[in-house]
């Protein structure tokens, strides 16, 4: 688990205080499930459904799982 102190502004924000939890487990030899879980969306206050939708984007975790998913995809060959 990370520590994530982001704000909406995308700058650092010792005041901020977010997690953010990446698990793997094997399902077998070839292939790994990865789950990420970013929790405490509610510090953001206000801009906290912006911000859950952000992370939800193609730019954002879903996007960047995504593209682990195929660079790992391309990697087994």
């Amino acid at each position: 688990m990370l520590a994530w102190q982001l704000n909406a502004q995308w700058q650092f924000d010792p005041s901020l205080h977010t997690e953010v939890d990446v698990r793997s487990t094997a399902l077998d030899a070839r292939t790994t499930r990865v789950e990420l879980e970013h929790r405490g969306l509610e510090a953001y206050g206000a801009d906290a459904l912006a911000m859950r939708g952000a992370f939800g984007s193609p730019n954002g975790w879903n996007g960047m799982l995504d593209h682990f998913a195929q660079v790992a995809a391309a990697g087994r060959g």
